[in-house]
């Protein structure tokens, strides 16, 4: 199976196809059904608990790779009341699907800890898309079938999971044979599959054992023989169903008198089951029952956990799983180590009956502390957790979140913190402890500046609360600090509160929180620099640096790579590249995606500013489209920008707009507010460039300008307006984008941000060129050419306009060495044909705009809902579009359209 860093927080056990089934019965009639049913997506099994529905399938499974069979590669999921989440359960499917394909379905595995994480719709089509390539012979085409297992199926709770499922057998891969075992009919189209004769059924009738399979069974595992009355009995009290008639059988193993035991066999199958497991459980050593009763919390166990569990009866760890085997009690064996096991589920639900009648609440709470002690132990501290709370110790469950979640979060393993975090009650989501952790993942996810706020509110009035040593109330008090450093910052950039609160949190934080301590140096690093502490700025740089060399090697990253936020600020292209070098050298590991994915975002600035498109295109589709490089929300949005800025710089209007609606629409849908106003800016700078005022004035219309903030990042939407206003050109449009540059002018150079400067005195320059004022144009733009001349800065210049080339011969001689100037000239008069010109388009009818607006984001994997909201359209709308691109390109599917689309130039190559 290839290896994948989510693999280290799942359960392997779980993919394993159970051994040694104790109930193993010989069942003909049954295999003979599943073996004609390859020719169909779906087999259906369905029964209550011990019926053998687990026992029939490993025996189907064995016969496929017998010598005589196709030996048909198979994989195993044992589905739990814990999967009940889209994302882990497609990490265990996939993770499944690896057991037989090594590097199956690498794009979804990565987009499940993408950030921000994408739509349920996202996750499935890609899912379904790759599977649509498992076990094809690229140079045949011929496709080899395998067989995928969920077990236990109705243990899953999700909807978004039956979602995923149905959307699977509605366009199922050509070489996939699902196989799922339930409780009951899952929520799944079986009328539609059966009318489609595409399923093939097995329930309880059908597993019955009959009056000749009852015999054969008693034959074989009773050391006397029944009279043909007792079997009948038998088979009529337990109605053929196959765990009842084993733990018939052991009982009827203990006792002298069969026929007086079978007295006891009176009333419905419930009742006997009960009766039975009382036999059952009577014969029993004191010691050996509590080690039942007691070990039947555990969904798997191996002989260390039961240790733990049963620690005052248990002497010797394989003690107790030796008697297990040798009784022959519902063991079903995990692995092929025989290391892990588990208990048949029915024979597990009967001895959490009797544990609930036996022992107290109290008594049972203090198994499952002993069991979260052991899984905390080796590592596995979502199981510790879950143990636990299910103890009802959500102080024990706090205490393991304030021991480990800095191991998660240093990680930048935001996927696996917001598991971890989901898992706590309503009741533990008012300490502290939980509040920080949760603001520093809403930040990372959705960069939503108003509920950190709010989290950290709360945290801090919660701290008089709750009793905390004096270590965990100080690294606390340090996180309340470093956040409200933060929140300075973005919100409007009060320099002297985060350099303030910052120092507090310096002071205060532990140097194993590393995250925190991470983004609290940046801050601190840029309020100084915004105090014209230049010097100051790079020495606090520095002194984070340092520290974290003092680090394992794979953590020297985020404050190292860090400084590129100030150089950006101080116009310093070449340094962050050099910066960027040594970055990408400490990120060799790959695991730190937060940071690989700043990388790529800083490259991009700089080769978009330098007006390298082609090399700034692919940093910034590394952050928004290869979530393996994925990053911050805040990141992804501006690396957005980016890659929209590229693409309306080559001539590709269709894909800038497509690369902002690819970031907005998820922003939206996690209600991203702080992501959504920039996003929403975006649009509308996109839009002027492309001479849509009308999307402009509509965004201008409701706009409501924020305090200026800083600007440490690529885009800056406090221009937007400007532009905007600029665009319509009328003398009070004018008259308002002459004030608010003058004012931006004024912040920029007060916070000394020589970058939005430029950005700045550009447009003052087209301005005041706009209203014939020639000598204030020539003055702003030699003031922004002699601060982008040591950057080499050009496409700053090339994006405020045409007005702006035609200045450029007028500047006076010696403002700026020539061939600077000559650069800037020769981009705004060349364009390289390569950027813009498509292959020739081989169709009987072109394409419309709209139809490859909506072609651009099927190939992003968009619902019809998504494009309808991201286009403003009608989702009727963008289907009767879906159809005609479908007619036009001469395809029948979404896939086909893409790859279609792909190869004729319209679509940008992945």
């Amino acid at each position: 199976m290839a290896s994948h860093p989510r693999l280290n927080s799942l359960i392997r056990t779980k993919l394993n196809r159970p051994l040694n089934l104790v109930d193993l019965i010989e069942r003909p009639r049954l295999l003979s059904r599943l073996a004609n049913s390859l020719a169909v997506p779906l087999t259906l099994i369905t029964a209550p608990a011990g019926f053998g529905k687990t026992t029939l399938v490993v025996q189907w499974l064995d016969q496929l790779q017998g010598a005589d069979a196709p030996n048909l590669p198979s994989v195993w999921l044992s589905c739990g009341e814990h999967d009940g989440d889209l994302s882990l359960f497609l990490s265990y499917f996939i993770i499944a699907l690896r057991g037989v394909f090594p590097n199956a379905c690498q794009a979804t595995l990565d987009l499940l800890d993408a950030l921000p994480p994408p739509s349920n719709e996202t996750l499935v089509a890609t899912l379904i898309n790759e599977m649509d390539t498992l076990g094809r012979d690229p140079a045949t085409d011929q496709i080899t079938p395998y067989v995928i297992v969920l077990d236990d199926y109705d243990a899953i709770r999700d909807a978004a999971i039956d979602d995923f499922m149905a959307d699977l057998l509605r366009y199922p891969p050509p070489g996939m044979h699902l196989v799922i075992t339930s409780r009951r009919d899952p929520s799944l189209p079986i009328s539609r599959l059966r009318t489609r004769h595409q399923l093939v059924e097995v329930r309880s009738r059908d597993l019955r054992l009959d009056a000749a399979e009852v015999s054969a069974f008693l034959a074989r595992r009773l050391p006397q023989a029944l009279t043909d009355a007792e079997i009948d009995i038998l088979a009529e009290q337990t109605e053929g169903w196959v765990t009842a008639l084993h733990l018939a059988v052991v009982h009827l193993r203990e006792v002298a008198e069969p026929a007086q035991a079978m007295a006891g066999l009176q009333g419905n199958s419930r009742y006997v089951m009960d009766y039975l497991m009382d036999e059952v459980l009577a014969r029993q050593t004191p010691a050996m029952q509590e080690c039942l009763l007691k070990t039947s919390i555990l969904d798997s166990f191996c002989a260390s956990l039961c240790e733990a569990v049963c620690s005052e009866t248990v002497s010797g760890e394989d003690t107790f799983i030796a008697h297990l085997e040798a009784s022959n009690l519902f063991l079903i064996s995990l692995d092929s180590g025989g290391v892990w096991y588990r208990y048949h589920h029915l024979f597990q639900q009967l001895l959490r009956w009797q544990l609930t009648r036996r022992y107290s609440e109290a008594e049972i709470a203090a198994v499952h502390r002993q069991a979260s002690a052991w899984f905390a132990g080796q590592g596995l501290i979502e199981e510790a957790t879950r143990h636990a709370l299910a103890a009802n110790d959500i102080e024990g469950a706090l205490s393991l979140l304030a021991r480990h979640r800095y191991d998660v979060m240093n990680q930048e393993k935001w996927a696996r913190m917001g598991r971890w975090l989901a898992m706590f009650p309503a009741e533990a989501q008012h300490h502290p402890e939980w509040l920080m952790a949760e603001a520093l993942l809403t930040w990372s996810r959705r960069a939503d500046l108003l509920r950190m706020a709010t989290l950290v509110e709360r945290a801090e009035a919660g701290l008089a609360q709750v009793e905390l040593s004096a270590e965990r109330r100080r690294l606390i008090e340090g996180e309340i600090a470093a956040l409200r450093s933060m929140i300075a910052y973005s919100a409007g950039g009060d320099a002297d509160a985060v350099v303030a609160y910052g120092q507090d949190a310096l002071d205060r934080l532990p140097r194993h929180a590393y995250l925190t301590r991470g983004h609290t140096w940046v801050h601190l690093a840029v309020a100084h620099f915004m105090r014209g502490e230049i010097e100051l700025a790079y020495t606090c740089l520095d002194e984070g640096a340092q520290e974290e060399l003092a680090t394992s090697h794979p953590l020297r990253l985020r404050v190292h790579q860090s400084s590129c936020f100030l150089f950006w600020m101080d116009g310093r292209l070449d340094a962050i590249l050099a910066r960027t070098d040594q970055a990408q050298g400490l990120a060799a590991d790959g695991e730190r995606r937060e940071s690989v994915g700043w990388i790529h975002y800083f490259r991009a600035c700089v080769h978009y500013q330098r007006n390298d498109l082609v090399a700034a295109e692919r940093e910034a589709r590394a952050v928004v489209e290869d979530p393996l490089a994925g990053a911050s929300a805040i990141c992804t949005a501006h690396a957005a920008a980016i890659l929209a800025y590229t693409y309306q710089a080559q001539g590709r209007p269709a894909l800038a707009r497509a690369a902002v609606a690819g970031v907005l629409i998820p922003a939206r849908r996690n209600r991203a507010t702080y992501l959504v106003r920039l996003l929403e800016a975006l649009e509308a700078e996109i839009a002027v460039r492309q001479g849509d005022l009308a999307t402009a004035r509509q965004w201008a219309a409701s706009f409501e300008a924020p305090p200026l903030r800083p600007i440490p990042l690529f885009f800056a939407p406090q221009l937007t307006l400007p532009r905007v206003l600029m665009a319509q050109n009328t003398s009070d449009s004018r008259r308002q984008a002459t004030a608010l540059l003058a004012e931006m002018r004024g912040y920029t150079t007060t916070t000394h941000n020589r970058r939005a400067l430029i950005e700045t005195l550009a447009l003052e320059a087209v301005l005041h060129d706009t209203e014939g004022d020639t000598s204030a144009a020539l003055a702003a733009l030699s003031a922004a050419l002699q601060l982008a001349e040591p950057g080499r800065f050009i496409r700053v210049f090339v994006d405020a306009g045409p007005r702006l080339a035609a200045l450029l011969a007028r500047v006076p001689q010696g403002v700026v060495p020539v061939d600077y100037l000559n650069q800037l000239r020769h981009a705004f008069a060349f364009l390289p044909q390569s950027l813009t010109a498509l292959p020739p388009i081989e169709l009987v009818e072109p394409l419309t705009d709209r139809e490859i607006d909506v072609l651009i984001l099927l190939g992003q994997r968009q619902s019809n809902k998504e494009i309808a909201h991201a286009l403003v359209i009608s989702p009727s709308t963008v289907k009767r579009h879906t159809v005609n691109i479908y007619q036009k390109l001469q395809v029948n599917s979404r896939r086909e359209a893409v790859v279609k689309a792909s190869a004729l130039g319209l679509l940008p190559p992945r």
